[in-house]
């Protein structure tokens, strides 16, 4: 089972990063031991919360291979806040949510619905209102503390597509976004658990990079809602790691801070996220990575509004090329 997604010679794809996409996806990871292999020390952490937190609700839609549209619409821009969208779920027409939840839960218990799946149909209004403040529990309580080292991750991958963009063009992005996408010009093809067909014009596809996503690649291709393929974002498998101590040969060299710092650039990473990584301060980091660039071991890149440091080919050699 296949989406495909026709481009055309004007259709351009742009990144966005989505507190509320992340936040669905790490609700779904709750139900899909599959996909926690990277978050225990996550996992571990939200434990006190997920006790407290009541996600019955939530999880009568969200743990299928559809889920309804309107709980994670695509953003507008590349960096909505959360509370914005979570204004626009709450302002979503009620036909649309009645019609969104019968179709998840309908394709998922069939004409017979139990009770608390057809109360959430019969009273659609009421059903918006409360699986818009589950959400925003969620948010509050399992994402937000977490949520500027998620975001660094997430820019980290934007800044290094971004990078392949420029260099090698739209067919080597789509290409390596994940196995589940193959590109044909002008098809993309993604293999998820349904079929469809979306035409994509100059209005463009949305490219969206979670934490939680992985080992999956999910899809968003009904009107009124831009094309949007979710996939994993490079860089997770240290996103819980603790910091390790960088090649004993390297701080003799370097220094033990620079060495430090130098190590940790696995992924493009922000001064502030790479300062948060390393446990230091700001200032500390930023002086550092002056001296690292003039010495060629470091680059740094704008990318929107953000700044981003990586490490040169003589930077990863240093470090033993991981």
């Amino acid at each position: 089972m296949a989406v495909t997604f026709r481009l055309t010679t004007t259709t351009t794809c742009r990144w966005a990063i989505s507190p509320l996409r992340e936040t669905t996806s790490a609700v779904r990871l709750l139900t899909h031991p599959d996909r926690q292999g990277y978050h225990q020390p996550w996992l571990r952490a939200v434990a006190p919360a997920l006790d407290e937190l009541d996600l019955t609700p939530l999880l009568q839609v969200m743990r299928f291979t559809y889920n309804p549209d309107f709980l994670m619409p695509p953003p507008d821009g590349p960096g909505p806040a959360i509370a914005d969208e979570l204004a626009l779920v709450r302002r979503t027409p009620v036909a649309r949510v009645r019609a969104e939840l019968s179709q998840c839960l309908h394709t998922q218990h069939g004409r017979r619905l139990p009770p608390p799946a057809q109360a959430l149909v019969d009273h659609p209004l009421r059903a918006r209102a409360l699986l818009a403040d589950t959400l925003e529990a969620c948010w509050e309580r399992l994402i937000a503390p977490w949520w500027p080292r998620l975001r660094d991750v997430l820019a980290g991958d934007i800044a290094y597509r971004t990078g392949v963009l420029a260099d090698s063009g739209l067919a080597a992005v789509l290409t390596d976004l994940h196995p589940s996408v193959a590109w044909d010009d002008p098809v993309l093809t993604v293999e998820v658990g349904a079929d469809g067909h979306r035409e994509v014009g100059e209005a463009g596809l949305v490219l969206m990079p979670s934490t939680f996503e992985w080992p999956h690649v999910g899809v968003m291709m009904d009107e009124p809602w831009l094309p949007t393929i979710d996939y994993p974002a490079r860089g997770i498998a240290a996103l819980w790691a603790p910091r390790s101590d960088p090649p004993a040969a390297l701080a003799r060299l370097l220094g033990h801070t620079r060495a430090v710092l130098l190590a940790a650039l696995t992924e493009p990473t922000s001064t502030t996220g790479l300062a948060r990584r390393c446990g230091l301060p700001n200032s500390t980091v930023s002086e550092h990575l002056t001296v690292l660039r003039d010495a060629g071991l470091v680059a740094t890149h704008r990318v929107g509004r953000w700044l981003r440091h990586t490490r040169t080919p003589l930077g990863t050699q240093l470090t033993g090329g991981s």
